[in-house]
């Protein structure tokens, strides 16, 4: 009897050296046994801080949400959210991670969570944002080359804590901002990638932020499509302005304020959607995202109560009401989750952290803003690196709208493999794609604002699946 017993003590302590012997010691220590207020889940999770210098004590921020049919079976994706400087902890709790935070307090799981079929890792970059920190103060100081060059620190820092993931296929993306940090990040990796240790395949990037002068196109000629300008206005602007030439002359500048004036009541992230009115709100004015600050002096929400839209954009959103409804005050529900304290231990952040969605502390060198993000497309796709590069957009964005966008990708003059055409969702048009061969597939996602998975879940995975069959 007990040789049995000791055979089945010895049988057990096998299974579970087996399960855990590819997960490093620092792994473990990062795994989160129990994240406050959210449903039972069927895949693992970790969190914690990842030291990209030891010295200044440097460390970036993540939380990784495993895939749920396995990690070892998926890719693994590293999502930053945009701004400079805003968090990508909005993306795992109001956008494509595994949970929708909601006003109680409480996390639902998300219809359309992308760990369904990928090692998710929500990072917060650069230093300064949300619970990410340095002991140096000059650390703040950021522009795109030391965010770039930190993060893929921190890329090489994850695979060290998680060397079971480290021959997965590798995939960064982003949204708005990232169309600055991705491209350029894409590019640092395929210099740096030494003996290709990291087994990186490609990229995709939501409403990209390329250069000012689409950015611009994006936003006024947008607003003129969405008939919120007058004619007399929007002719004058198109006709001395819109080719770049002349916008940062006095006139153009006149004009540009006049257009804001114009549509001051309209929210510009997402132009046809509700807005939290509630007084408390934390973000009912602006978003803090300094280079729309430039384009947009009053980021202004429409006062349209929530329930009166409801019934109209269920038909249009294509969602079904049992497993979604669009919260338009999650940012502070969000907020208020991450600065409680019992959610900063079980997420082993720094305790005391006050968080941000955009951060505070992050002094960003603006002028970075105003380099064109085109070269650094040509040169990952004539550079012969056979990357899976897919840029998509939410057509009812005009921060970085579809329009500007398209403004920059045809110019490229890349072959069209796929003509323009729609793509379904629940048997109803969810936007269009085209692809160009050997270099990138566009999408659009109709009716869906700036943050595409935070308004349409469930059609922003659709997407994303399409993207790793090889559809998109």
């Amino acid at each position: 009897m007990k040789f049995v017993f000791l055979i089945l003590v010895l049988s057990l302590i096998t299974i579970y050296v087996e399960a855990f012997k590819h997960v490093s010691e620092a792994a473990l220590k990062d795994k989160i046994d129990h994240l406050p207020d959210a449903p039972t889940v069927d895949f693992e999770q970790y969190s914690g801080y990842i030291d990209i210098d030891v010295a200044h004590n440097k460390s970036l921020f993540y939380w990784l949400q495993e895939c749920s049919i396995g990690g070892e079976f998926c890719p693994v994706v590293f999502w930053t959210n945009g701004g400079p400087g805003c968090s990508g902890l909005i993306g795992a709790v109001l956008e494509q991670g595994a949970f929708r935070i909601q006003s109680t307090g409480e996390l639902s799981m998300n219809p359309g969570r992308w760990n369904q079929i990928a090692n998710m890792v929500f990072i917060e970059q650069p230093i300064g944002v949300g619970f990410s920190f340095s002991d140096d103060p000059s650390d703040y100081y950021v522009g795109d080359k030391q965010a770039v060059y930190d993060m893929f620190q921190m890329i090489q820092g994850f695979f060290k804590v998680f060397p079971n993931l480290k021959d997965n296929d590798f995939y960064i993306a982003s949204e708005s901002y990232g169309g600055h940090y991705m491209p350029m990040l894409a590019t640092y990796i395929v210099d740096h990638n030494a003996n290709n240790s990291i087994n990186f395949k490609g990229f995709l990037v939501g409403n990209p932020y390329t250069n000012p002068i689409e950015n611009a196109k994006g936003t006024y000629d947008t607003w003129y499509g969405h008939q919120l300008l007058s004619r007399p206005l929007w002719s004058q602007w198109f006709h001395d302005c819109d080719d770049g030439n002349n916008m940062s002359s006095t006139h153009c500048q006149s004009l540009m304020h006049q257009m804001e004036v114009q549509v001051s009541d309209v929210y510009p992230y997402g132009l046809d959607w509700p807005v939290c009115n509630s007084p408390q709100s934390l973000y009912r004015f602006k978003e803090r995202r300094w280079f729309m600050d430039k384009v947009l002096q009053q980021g202004l929400g429409r006062r349209i109560p929530f329930q009166s839209l409801e019934s109209t954009h269920r038909n249009l959103l294509l969602e079904d009401p049992s497993e979604f409804e669009f919260e338009p005050c999650a940012t502070d529900y969000m907020t208020t989750y991450y600065n409680r304290q019992d959610v900063q231990v079980a997420l082993h952040a720094k305790l005391g952290t006050m968080w941000t969605m955009c951060s505070n502390a992050t002094i960003y060198n603006e002028t970075d803003s105003n380099n064109d993000m085109v070269p650094y497309y040509q040169y990952l796709i004539n550079g012969g690196f056979n990357l899976h590069i897919m840029i998509y957009s939410g057509d009812d964005d005009s921060v970085c709208g579809t329009l500007g966008t398209q403004s920059w990708i045809w110019p490229l003059n890349y072959e069209v493999e796929s003509k323009w055409n729609s793509w379904k969702y629940d048997e109803q048009t969810a936007g269009y794609f085209v692809r160009f061969k050997d270099a990138f597939t566009f999408v659009t996602v109709h009716s869906a604002g700036h943050q595409v998975p935070w308004y349409l879940p469930s059609v922003s995975y659709r997407m994303f699946e399409k993207y790793f069959t090889g559809e998109f």
